[in-house]
């Protein structure tokens, strides 16, 4: 048995339970997701004295048969319309001191700090505690937003859902946050119709509801929720001043709570309408002078920074910005009761990113130091969302450095790497792979970023090669000592960095270096890898490329390193759209494809009815090294048909090719004009012989002959009057 003594509301309750824990989940027909979520709590069953109950409200998909695996109580609760009731059946049936509850489209990856929170018997000093919520938005997965919710507390008697939709349940302090991740993606949608078709079936529940009670403050705010979604903006603006004037009436502290939420939610709505104007008459004379309600200040700052920005008033822009980011920094002191940000909850991470934007470029513009502003960042670090969390950090940092590269304000960036963990090898790492990211973004600053860099006492790879690469910069051409870059170059295999590897490379064939020792360590799978990394500036790669191919000339007995040169070069090409290099390229190709090709596959796979089974960079070469011996044998039907074959291969080669037909073509009509000349000129000739064989001049007709013949040997009826006129002879 699992005991409790509480005291909530005043009232003193002790209480004995047979579990310590009851997992509670409502679903219909969600068979796929159900087994997903189910599976990802059974460690936590496994690990501790847990219960978990499945209220099902009449699946006909086979739900119910796969949740008998899993689940240790079935009830199949008749769907009257209220959510609410269907959780509390669970409630209803559960053993458990503690209750938890989920949804079937909802699931875990790692719940071993909840098990250590019951194991480690700290479950004793509270009576409820958090999850954190990653509610996906998009089917990859990559836009979501991550917030704080309510999931767990201990069972005494006033634990029970009210609301037919939307259900909640009133949260007894003290709180335990648990920094576990609650995964859910029941708002990712196939298709519009089907996230059109899932908002109106929550509308039309809402609005049975509303219709029942028309002054329930908390239907119409999911109202205004839902119309949102589906985009009807006049429906939002008529039910927030339905909201705002029914909650204006009331005098207690959710009423107040409520109208604020109106007032974000109808100024938000007017951002959404290009209304700007309104949104700031809406909110600007708010004051805060609620502690219950001073959370709501972080909305209504970010919308008043976004309806100055869009009016071109930047300078409180700005500055709500920074009211926005006082506020995000002191969060710990506002009440986390109700922390669902409505503004944060689509798009947390952009609202943040915007508002840090602007907060800095506040700074800049009150010439504030880089070392107050860093100080300033810092608090924000130290207090931000998730502190302990490891992607918190990261994206603190790659924010940071976008928005410094952005302003140009280097100097944050250099102190931010300063401030990594010298010792902490991990730590530097992911620090230099998002600055290496960004500057893919902002490539202008990449030089500066480097000659700041070079100037560190950190021990890493970015900030070695930044230390060779500033050294060459400022060296004249006849001071260049390539010593250093041939030693890193050389050293090529124990560089980590995917990027940096990259670097290196350019730098070896800016310079020509021997790339030898590289090419000899890479098997083709690291070398298809590596010209996939992109560069980070250099937008004359390329060109550098094609000029180190040029000044080494041994590639024809290395087949290696011809491929790495080959395959560096077909990246770049369909990377770029330069039609002059692309002109430049194919004529090596022309000229290096056969033999590389000839070098790496058996005459045997070297036939038609195998070259499918080439990369199409292959293809293409085989089929212009077929082109090119059928135009040796003056078979240009055969030439033409099989360029146009090869351009099929690799459209990207679409302009040397047409070209090259397009010499031939010219060459053959020049060709048919010279033989038209010729024929008409011959024509003339004969019929000049026949003149001096009727006037008996045998012998001045045979010397024409014989000269007409050098320049067309092959003519029978030049054959035939030269044997008749020598046997007259």
């Amino acid at each position: 048995m699992y005991t409790a003594g509480i005291t909530t509301n005043g009232k003193s309750e002790k209480l004995v339970k047979e579990k310590l824990l009851t997992v509670g989940i409502i679903t219909k027909n969600e068979c796929e997701k159900l087994e997903r979520c189910l599976k990802s709590l059974m460690p936590l069953k496994d690990a501790i004295n847990c219960e978990i109950i499945v209220t099902d409200t009449g699946s006909t998909d086979g739900t119910i048969e796969m949740a008998e695996k899993y689940a240790d109580k079935i009830i199949n609760f008749e769907w009257c319309d209220d959510f609410a009731a269907a959780r509390n059946s669970g409630i209803d049936a559960a053993q458990g001191l503690w209750f938890m509850w989920v949804d079937s489209d909802e699931w875990f990856e790692n719940v071993d700090k909840i098990i250590t929170f019951f194991k480690s018997e700290e479950y004793k000093k509270y009576i409820s505690a958090t999850l954190t919520f990653i509610d996906y938005r998009d089917i990859k997965k990559k836009n979501y937003s991550e917030l704080t919710v309510f999931r767990m507390t201990v069972m005494h008697s006033g634990v029970k859902f009210i609301g037919e939709i939307h259900e909640s349940v009133n949260i007894t302090t003290p709180t335990k946050k648990i920094d576990t991740k609650l995964y859910h993606d029941g708002y990712v949608f196939e298709s519009e119709k089907e996230k059109i078709s899932k908002h109106q079936r929550n509308l039309d529940a809402l609005m049975t509801v509303y219709e029942k009670n028309p002054n329930r403050l908390g239907t119409i705010s999911y109202i205004v929720d839902q119309y949102n979604f589906i985009g009807d903006f006049e429906k939002v603006d008529e039910y927030c001043q339905k909201g705002i004037a029914i909650s204006k009436e009331l005098e207690d502290k959710t009423s107040k709570s409520h109208h604020l939420n109106f007032l974000i939610m109808q100024a938000t709505n007017f951002l959404n309408t290009a209304r700007n104007a309104k949104a700031v008459e809406l909110l600007e004379n708010l004051k805060d002078e609620d502690d219950e309600n001073s959370y709501r200040f972080l909305d209504i700052y970010a919308v008043l920074s976004n309806a100055y920005f869009n009016l071109d008033i930047k300078d409180k822009a700005f500055e709500y910005a920074k009211k926005f980011m006082d506020y995000y920094i002191n969060q710990d002191k506002l009440n986390q009761t109700n922390a669902c940000i409505f503004i944060l909850i689509f798009s947390q991470t952009n609202v943040i990113n915007t508002m840090l934007f602007r907060c800095i470029k506040y700074f800049v513009n009150q010439k504030m130091s880089e070392v107050e502003i860093f100080d300033y960042l810092e608090q924000i670090k130290l207090n931000m969302i998730s502190t302990d969390s490891e992607n918190g950090i990261l994206d603190y940092t790659k924010n940071i450095i976008k928005t410094a590269l952005e302003l140009r304000q280097y100097g944050l960036i250099i102190k931010l790497y300063k401030h990594t963990e010298s010792d902490n090898q991990m730590e530097i790492a992911s620090f230099e792979n998002i600055l290496i990211l960004e500057l893919l973004n902002y490539k202008e600053c990449v030089e500066d970023i480097i000659r700041e860099i070079a100037d560190l006492e950190i021990e890493s790879e970015f900030n070695q090669f930044a230390k060779i690469i500033e050294q060459h910069q400022h060296l004249d051409d006849e001071e260049f000592n390539k010593a250093d870059l041939q030693n890193w170059v050389d050293s090529y295999e124990h560089i980590k960095n995917k990027y940096i590897q990259t670097e290196t490379i350019y730098f070896a064939i800016e310079h020509n270096l021997d790339l030898s020792l590289v090419i000899e360590k890479l098997d083709v799978y690291n070398i298809i890898e590596i010209v996939k990394n992109p560069i980070l500036v250099h937008q004359d790669f390329l060109e550098k490329l094609i000029n180190y191919y040029y000044e080494n000339i041994d590639f024809e007995f290395n087949t290696k390193k011809l491929y790495f040169i080959i395959a560096l070069m077909e990246y770049y090409t369909v990377n770029r759209d330069s039609s002059a290099e692309v002109l430049i390229v194919y004529d090596i190709f022309e000229t290096e494809l056969p033999k590389l090709i000839n070098s790496m596959y058996s005459k045997e796979i070297l036939k038609d009815i195998n070259i499918c089974l080439l990369p199409n960079l292959f293809r293409f070469g085989y089929y212009i090294q077929n082109a090119n011996i059928y135009k040796q044998k003056n078979d240009y039907v055969s030439y033409i048909k099989t360029l146009k074959t090869a351009l099929r291969e690799y459209p990207i080669m679409e302009i040397p090719i047409k070209n090259a037909i397009k010499d031939i073509e010219i060459y053959l009509e020049e060709a048919d004009s010279r033989t038209k000349e010729l024929e008409n000129l011959a024509k003339n000739i004969k019929q000049k012989i026949y003149e001096f064989i009727t006037m008996g001049n045998n012998e001045e007709a045979l010397s024409v002959i014989c000269q007409l013949q050098s320049i067309m040997p092959h003519d029978n009826e030049l054959k035939e009057l030269k044997s008749r006129l020598t046997l007259k002879k």
